[in-house]
């Protein structure tokens, strides 16, 4: 995969996360991760560490329930403190 694929999936994968969470309401992850194959699933994983990571958006976590919400204007910088779940 070449860097301008992976910038590609990774802007339309946080397009779709905005247009999900418009109006501010956190979406459960494994809603927004899960697909119908293994394959899919581990890929849009793997894209939403690097939304969280770079702060185009955000995880609120309570026990073990996960949600995810878009960050209007991301840094496009590693959040400090940055966690991989």
């Amino acid at each position: 995969m070449t860097r301008e694929e992976f910038t590609k999936n990774l802007q339309g994968l946080w397009e779709e996360l905005q247009a999900e969470t418009d109006g501010g309401k956190p979406l459960e992850y494994w809603s927004f991760v899960r697909r119908g194959n293994y394959r899919e699933t581990v890929q849009r994983a793997y894209y939403v560490s690097f939304l969280l990571t770079y702060g185009f958006a955000k995880m609120l976590r309570d026990h073990s329930d996960m949600r995810l919400i878009s960050v209007a204007t991301p840094t496009g910088k590693v959040a400090s403190g940055a966690v991989s779940y």
